[in-house]
């Protein structure tokens, strides 16, 4: 028996490279625990056995019955352990890598050029939140579709040949409407040497799936009456000029730059892809550009980002577009792996391959380091929320049905909050409102205060996080016993009408919120290092 002769040029060492590069990059992550809209998709998908329908409800614009399924299956294979979810998202970008590689050897004949192209992109920087983070596992399915329907299309004229990327097309945009996209792409993959004619009748039913898609989008936003809001419509072209630049250098080297150099960074990098895609004039270089740029597009009808600087926190990563442009940075790693991939070439000359060498493992070097850095903001915010958890934990006996719960320096909104509460504890008629030293001055002004919202009148329970306090049991039932006061002299002032009565009400409601802002702020100090 003969053994098999593996090669430099062998594509299964290719294949298995990317895969053990991908888990070099990212082997620092699967100990992060669940994040904000996390909480969101675990509870639907936790009573979805019984309401399978809702998976096909369009909301806020997105048609992402896929994520629905993806979140399923893990939860009912592996529960709430976090572990198994961020494995998911790991093997689906690795596998995302990996098709990247196929596509460009298809349309580059290169395989150095292919490596290169999956290397830069399975270690970058610039699309960690789309791995780190389950929610935006959306991008994750639709890129996987997405290339596979690429490397699908063409591959013969047989009804199979043909049938097969449309079901994967369809199958992209059940992940997400970014993959709108993918039909132009194709185009590009048709032969032109071709008559243009034969080319668009080629790619035609994709595009007509567009118009299809897009059709029942806008039908079933009007028939929900989930119409998008005016301010909604608006073009954001500032998004564009963030986002673009922010493949290339890492956001925190921007987050202080202003929009008008952001916007001639923007400029400049369109400037050079046009000046490679014409000077290369090579299939990759134009696929390149215009999955960068066609894939940034949907990024003008969204809600203003913000590049996260080198103090963000995992909140505020969430503001930055990192886990929108996972489907340029593919364009991009191709445009990277075509200007490397020719000085790399056996006959350059030496020197030039050194320092094209050197400035690939430069580039994964940074790579390398700015996933480390950003991992380590996220971990800490995810770390937050498992503290969080904890404490909810300790005091299990407050998280009652009809109850409100106010929750100090917890992570997260009061929507996030409510959620994991409905996903752990199975809660259902219940009111949350998260608060942090920013707004205990609102929160304890008996003018401006929640707490006198009719809802916050009635069994209202304070739980606080304040880590290393060794006083915090008795901060708690203080704080609970000041706000039992507090709500019973709101009683007493909506209900009184005699001056005798309200003025010491008044005067007793103001005493006790003075008390409850000194609790509160007692708590606050050691937490702002821990959250910084």
């Amino acid at each position: 028996m003969t053994r098999p002769h593996i090669t430099v040029d062998n594509p299964r060492l290719h294949l298995l490279t990317i895969l053990l590069i991908t888990f070099v990059f990212y082997a620092g992550t699967f100990n992060n625990f669940f994040y904000a809209d996390d909480f969101l998709w675990l509870y639907r998908v936790k009573h979805l056995a019984g309401n399978w329908s809702s998976i096909f409800i369009v909301e806020n614009r997105y048609f992402t019955p896929l994520t629905y399924l993806s979140f399923y299956v893990n939860h009912k294979l592996f529960g709430l352990n976090p572990f198994w979810y961020h494995l998911h998202d790991f093997i689906f970008h690795a596998l995302n890598g990996c098709l990247l590689y196929l596509l460009t050897y298809r349309i580059s004949g290169n395989r150095l050029t292919a490596f290169i192209a999956a290397t830069i992109f399975v270690t970058s920087s610039a699309i960690l939140i789309t791995v780190l983070w389950s929610s935006a596992r959306t991008d994750l399915i639709m890129v996987f579709f997405s290339l596979a329907t690429m490397v699908a299309f063409g591959n013969g004229d047989s009804t199979k040949h043909k049938l097969l990327p449309l079901a994967l097309y369809a199958l992209a945009l059940c992940a997400k409407g970014t993959a709108l996209v993918v039909p132009v792409i194709l185009f590009l993959l048709t032969a032109n040497t071709k008559p243009l004619k034969e080319r668009v009748i080629r790619v035609a039913p994709y595009f007509a799936i567009n118009v299809m898609y897009v059709t029942l989008l806008m039908l079933s936003n009007s028939l929900a009456a989930k119409l998008i809001e005016p301010a909604d419509k608006v073009v954001s072209f500032a998004n564009y000029a963030k986002s673009l630049p922010a493949l290339i250098v890492p956001e925190r080297y921007l987050a202080e730059v202003g929009t008008p150099v952001l916007l001639f960074f923007c400029v400049i990098i369109l400037i050079i892809m046009l000046a490679i895609t014409v000077i290369c004039y090579e299939v990759t270089a134009r696929i390149g550009t215009t999955l960068t740029v066609f894939g940034l597009l949907p990024l003008l009808f969204t809600r203003d980002y913000v590049l996260a600087g080198n103090k963000a926190s995992a909140i505020q990563l969430l503001s930055s577009p990192s886990n929108r442009v996972y489907l340029a940075y593919a364009g991009i790693s191709l445009l990277y792996a075509v200007l490397l991939g020719q000085f790399l070439l056996r006959n350059r000359r030496l020197s030039v391959r050194i320092l094209s060498g050197s400035l690939l493992l430069m580039l994964l070097g940074s790579n390398y380091l700015g996933i480390k850095f950003v991992n380590q903001r996220w971990h800490k915010g995810t770390e937050s929320v498992r503290t969080d958890l904890a404490i909810l934990e300790k005091n299990r006996a407050m998280l009652t049905e009809d109850s409100v719960l106010l929750l100090f320096n917890f992570e997260g909104s009061s929507g996030f909050s409510k959620a994991m509460l409905k996903t752990y504890y199975d809660l259902q008629h219940f009111q949350v409102y998260t608060c942090d030293n920013r707004i205990t001055e609102e929160l304890t002004n008996v003018d401006l205060s929640p707490l006198s919202n009719s809802q916050y009148k009635y069994n209202v329970k304070l739980i606080l996080d304040c880590p290393g306090n060794p006083y915090v049991d008795t901060l708690s039932q203080n704080g609970n016993n000041l706000l039992q006061n507090i709500s019973a002299d709101y009683r007493q002032l909506y209900t009184a009408s005699d001056m005798s009565i309200i003025q010491p009400t008044r005067k007793r409601l103001d005493y006790n919120m003075a008390e409850l802002r000194a609790l509160l702020t007692y708590c606050s100090p050691k937490v702002q290092n821990r959250r910084q």
